[in-house]
């Protein structure tokens, strides 16, 4: 009663004298970001999409066998940034050291979030920002964290009556693309897997081998022979992938959850976006989006585990500690991360340290029986705040072949006639006499602009014809140096042997 009071008395003299803490929620309303992405700047880290991994915790609910068996909630949150951690006051009567001594913490974060936000809240404060940024061809991760059972499933998946963060993210994400098709042209591709006892298996594909993990120059840590559905519209096609994969994802009872997941599910976007205008040149921007709900760590005294239990809660654990081992080498900026001890942790290498803009949902359970695995997760969050990445832009240049030109002067040719019929339709002014002392200027106007359309298309003809010249003289060159050689090659042979009378 004391320590909840005295969290009380706490939280209220922090709303009356905030103070500086940092995060990433500081910026526009919507949480979107307020500038260039990819640009560099001092204190970029205190808005969404900065340099710093943005890090939220959420907190459950009680559950109805842990009030049963007299649990009590030990986590306060206060201001939507401060988790308090209060002590569970389950210390030996014997134990003097720790006697009479409070075991309370406070952690302050980018975001903390109630038992009561749902899903929808999650989602605004915590990663909704990063869908401009993967439009923009920029690589993007969201990953949930936690010990088993603190809700990493529900806030990742959700149910139909709640959708979670992959349901809303795809939502938003191809509602952007719908707003920017008629000057762009868009290409979506999904992928969705699973790594289980440090095997990476292709959900998708649930009857295909076992696959390695590869390191791309271009693409970075990718999944060799990953099966990648394209050719998606709506984020309907990508939940029905996403529900076919679940049916092939392992998950086993234990005893501490009904549903628990046995190993950890990535499921990947990628989203091309080019100039729908044709050229000879085109530059493609590369977005990735990786949302990841990792299996939980788990102590077999809770779970009751055995046999293969007890196997698959052994290498979930391991690749936890792994993921743990470089959350902290990257927070102490050491020389070698160890990302190669666990599959997990090679395919975050980008995410963590990399080319990427990564969001870390905690889960924490508020339960007096989790201290120890509340505490934990606390810890490693706490120090993934220091981890700083680098986002850049993925822009490809693709030359088009000769043969392509035929296809690029028809593209031209379909956009001037969709530009023409556009201008044909005539727009409706409520005041009439506006509309005939407008109409010579938008004559006029109408004019110049098919004139310059005209004009774009001749030069981009003549550009064509100029590559082909090119190409010809290339030819012409080549069969030059070919005649010369060779000519040079025979006078050498039968050289000694002329002379001359």
């Amino acid at each position: 009663m004391l320590a909840a009071a005295f969290s009380h008395r706490f939280c209220q003299e922090r709303h009356r004298f905030p103070s500086k803490v940092r995060s990433l929620s500081e910026g526009p309303a919507d949480g979107r970001a307020s500038r260039e992405l990819g640009e560099e700047e001092e204190g970029s880290s205190s808005k969404p999409g900065g340099h710093n991994i943005l890090v939220a915790v959420r907190s459950r609910a009680l559950l109805p066998q842990e009030r049963s068996a007299g649990g009590h909630a030990i986590i306060t949150i206060c201001n939507g940034t401060t988790v308090i951690l209060e002590d569970p006051h389950t210390t030996a009567a014997d134990d003097y050291l720790r006697l009479n001594k409070s075991k309370e913490r406070r952690y302050h974060f980018d975001q903390a979030l109630e038992e009561t936000a749902q899903n929808l809240e999650v989602y605004e404060r915590t990663t909704r920002f990063l869908i401009p940024s993967v439009i923009q061809g920029f690589n993007a991760t969201v990953f949930a964290y936690g010990a088993t059972s603190a809700g990493k499933t529900h806030t990742m998946l959700g149910y139909p009556g709640e959708p979670g963060i992959m349901l809303l993210t795809l939502r938003d994400l191809f509602s952007e693309v719908a707003n920017q098709k008629s000057n762009l042209h868009f290409e979506i591709k999904c992928s969705f897997l699973e790594v289980y006892n440090e095997n990476v298996r292709d959900l998708l594909r649930p009857d295909s081998d076992f696959l390695d993990i590869r390191e791309d120059p271009v693409k970075g840590m990718c999944v060799a022979g990953i099966s990648e559905v394209g050719g998606l519209e709506s984020a309907e096609e990508i939940m029905a992938l996403l529900h076919q994969g679940n049916k092939n994802r392992t998950t086993e009872a234990t005893g501490a959850n009904v549903t628990s997941s046995r190993s950890h599910a990535v499921l990947q976007v990628m989203v091309h976006q080019r100039d729908k205008t044709a050229d000879i040149v085109a530059h493609v921007n590369l977005g990735k989006l990786s949302m990841i709900d990792l299996a939980g760590s788990e102590r077999a005294s809770q779970t009751n585990n055995k046999g293969m239990r007890m196997i698959e809660g052994a290498n979930i654990n391991r690749s936890l500690l792994a993921l743990g081992n470089c959350i902290t080498a990257l927070s102490s900026a050491v020389a070698f991360v160890p990302y190669r001890d666990s599959k997990m942790t090679r395919l975050l290498k980008d995410s963590l340290g990399g080319n990427c803009r990564t969001v870390m949902i905690a889960n924490v359970s508020p339960c007096h029986i989790n201290y120890e695995d509340t505490h934990n997760t606390l810890k490693y969050a706490n120090r993934a705040k220091n981890i700083k990445t680098k986002a850049v832009r993925n822009v490809v240049q693709v030359n088009y072949h000769v043969s392509k030109y035929t296809e690029i002067i028809k593209d031209l040719r379909s956009e001037i006639q969709e530009l023409k019929a556009k201008l044909a339709v005539p727009e409706a002014h409520p005041d009439m006499g506006e509309e005939e002392l407008d109409t010579k200027q938008s004559v006029k106007w109408k004019h110049e602009l098919m004139q310059n359309f005209e004009e774009r298309v001749r030069i981009k003809r003549r550009l064509i014809d100029l590559a082909h010249e090119t190409k010809n003289q290339m030819v012409q060159k080549s069969h030059a140096q070919v005649g010369i050689s060779q000519w040079e090659s025979g006078r050498q042979a039968f050289g000694p042997s002329v002379r001359f009378t």
